[in-house]
C-alpha cells in the first residue's frame, strides 16, 4: 500500500493519498501537477456601476472598500499581484480566510472582493455579480499534490477523473479552464 500524505489538521490524525489545491510551491518531497485554472473576478452588488459596465479594471479597486482574503492565502496572492502590476497596494477594509464570509460582507454593502466564482447560486441569492477583468484573465492554477515518485491509486485516479469531468461540466458557470 502506498504511503500517504500526513495532514496537519488539529482534529485529524488521518493520512491522505493526495491533495487538490492551489499550492504550486510544494516541498521537494511532493509534486504539484496542474489540472485546471480558476478565474478570479470582481464580486460586488448587482446594482453597482461597475456591474452595469460589465467588466472591471485593476484601477477600479483603488476606489472600492475591499473585503480581502487573508495574507498568505493563494487568493490574496492573486489580488496582490493584480494591484502590484497596476502600481498600487490594496488596503483591506476587512480581511478573512473564508469565502462565504467575504461574500456576506459584500452582500451587506460593505464593499467588494476579488475571488473565484465558487457558488453562483449564493452570489445570485445575495444579489451579487462576478465581473470579469477587462483585457485579462486573473487566474490561479489548481492541481494534484502527491508524494514524489508515488504511484497514483485506482481510487485516486477515479476521484481526479470525476473532478475533471465536473470541471468540464461547470467550466462556463464557474469560470474554470482545462
Amino acid at each position: 500500500m502506498p504511503s500517504a500524505l500526513p495532514t496537519d489538521d488539529a482534529g485529524s490524525k488521518a493520512v491522505k493519498d493526495f491533495g487538490i489545491g492551489p499550492y504550486e510551491d510544494v516541498p521537494d518531497a511532493l509534486t504539484f501537477r496542474p489540472i485546471f485554472g480558476q478565474e478570479f473576478r470582481l464580486i460586488l452588488p448587482e446594482k453597482h456601476p461597475i456591474a452595469a459596465r460589465g467588466y472591471a479594471r485593476p484601477d477600479d479597486l483603488r476606489d472600492l472598500d475591499m473585503m480581502c482574503p487573508s495574507v498568505g492565502s493563494t487568493a490574496r496572492q492573486v489580488l496582490d499581484e493584480l494591484t502590484r502590476s497596476a502600481g498600487f497596494k490594496v488596503i483591506p477594509r476587512y480581511e478573512t480566510l473564508q469565502y462565504p464570509t467575504l461574500f456576506a460582507l459584500v452582500a451587506a454593502g460593505l464593499g467588494a472582493t476579488v475571488m473565484p466564482i465558487v457558488d453562483p447560486t449564493l452570489l445570485s441569492a445575495s444579489r451579487l455579480v462576478a465581473v470579469p477583468f477587462e483585457d485579462r484573465k486573473l487566474m490561479r492554477t489548481m492541481g494534484v499534490i502527491s508524494r514524489r515518485g508515488e504511484v497514483e491509486t485506482q481510487t485516486s485516479t477515479l476521484v481526479i477523473k470525476t473532478l475533471l469531468q465536473t470541471v468540464l461540466t461547470n467550466r462556463d458557470r464557474l469560470a474554470l479552464t482545462l
